[in-house]
């Protein structure tokens, strides 16, 4: 896929989706994967009035589940806690997690 493809895919179900639900403001979010981010990927989102979520690429908004597992291995790894079996890394993931 390219960005040619990903723009085809937005006007025909993001656009569309739109259509139906008239009225209703929101913000369009997508990774940063080439074609999202390409300037015509971009320039076809202003072109169709579709605001997006400009955040940087390293940041950890984008993708609330890249921020969730960073903060359960920086629980996980406290005081550079480190484990000698698999067992007691499962103890550690089930600790971290609650």
């Amino acid at each position: 896929m390219n960005s040619a493809d990903n723009q085809d895919v937005l006007r025909h179900h993001l656009v569309a989706y739109l259509q139906r639900v008239p009225g209703v403001s929101f913000t369009f979010q997508q990774d940063t994967a080439t074609i999202h981010a390409s300037r015509s990927t971009n320039t076809w989102l202003e072109d169709n009035t579709v605001d997006s979520l400009g955040l940087s690429s390293r940041s950890l908004e984008l993708n609330p589940m890249d921020n969730l597992w960073t903060i359960l291995v920086h629980r996980i790894h406290a005081d550079n806690r480190q484990f000698e079996t698999v067992k007691d890394l499962q103890c550690g993931i089930s600790k971290a997690w609650r």
